[in-house]
């Protein structure tokens, strides 16, 4: 334990003297160059990958309103990523959603990725003004770097069958 200026601070890692012995082991010098070199590859490819991703979303979005009236897809009129969509299907539980995807071999959640495996409704689309059953019908579906247009095209062609399975029945 070391105290200084009044705070007690335990090593994060113990070990040798590093860091006036607050972090024990030898700093990653490599990994560290290594990362720097990716993210400047990843800065020069950004322009494009924004594009395409944008045109993958722009497609989904636009199959989806095809496939489903009623649709609402979440920020779709305001400045937002690219490779994301959130929308909400009326009369459509959103975690049936997910697991009927899921089993179709789609990954997708119903809320942010650092909510997962919260059971409340997305705070986000609450704060947007939606009410509760919205924010409970709701999915996001992200698309990254290895996301095809043929990924998005199966999807599409797969959705019709996977919204009725998850169609919610009753009041």
């Amino acid at each position: 334990m070391i105290v200084r200026d009044g705070l007690a601070m335990a090593p994060l890692i113990p070990g040798g003297a590093q860091e006036r012995r607050r972090r024990g082991g030898t700093e990653g010098v490599a990994a560290a160059a290594a990362f720097g070199a990716a993210c400047e590859v990843a800065r020069g490819e950004l322009p494009h990958e924004s594009l395409r991703l944008s045109a993958l979303r722009d497609r989904l979005e636009s199959a989806l309103r095809a496939l489903a009236p009623g649709v609402r897809i979440h920020g779709e009129d305001v400045p937002r990523l690219p490779n994301t969509v959130n929308a909400a299907f009326p009369g459509v539980s959103g975690e049936t959603l997910v697991i009927a995807l899921d089993l179709a071999g789609f990954s997708v959640s119903t809320g942010s990725a650092c909510a997962s495996g919260a059971v409340a409704p997305s705070h986000v689309i609450l704060a947007m003004g939606y009410d509760d059953k919205e924010a409970r019908g709701a999915v996001r579906i992200s698309m990254g770097w290895s996301t095809t247009r043929e990924e998005i095209e199966e999807l599409i062609a797969r959705l019709p069958a996977l919204l009725a399975r998850a169609t919610m029945s009753g009041p």
